[in-house]
């Protein structure tokens, strides 16, 4: 393959990167994917949600978007902490 084929603005997006979206509301949404998923199925909500004005986060739980490996080592307990955590970190910056 010739990579001067690949165009100038292709970009690669990892599925399981979390999310920040800044708002401007003053006003934040919490948004947690599914069981065995990954933060980009979260994305057409959340920026809907962020051209209304809302800061927008969608963290990553605990084993998810990685490989079974991970997930099978990850217990419910594990992805609550994580909803927590992410609530008070966005809560924290407003």
């Amino acid at each position: 393959m010739n990579i001067d084929r690949i165009p100038r603005n292709t970009r690669a997006v990892d599925p399981s990167i979390p999310r920040l979206m800044a708002g401007g509301n003053g006003k934040a949404v919490l948004l947690l994917h599914g069981f065995n998923s990954y933060p980009i199925v979260m994305d057409y909500l959340g920026e809907r949600l962020n051209e209304r004005g809302y800061t927008v986060s969608i963290p990553r739980m605990p084993g998810h978007g990685t490989n079974a490996g991970d997930f099978s080592a990850t217990k419910s307990e594990d992805w609550i902490r994580r909803s927590i955590d992410a609530y008070v970190d966005l809560k924290g910056s407003f």
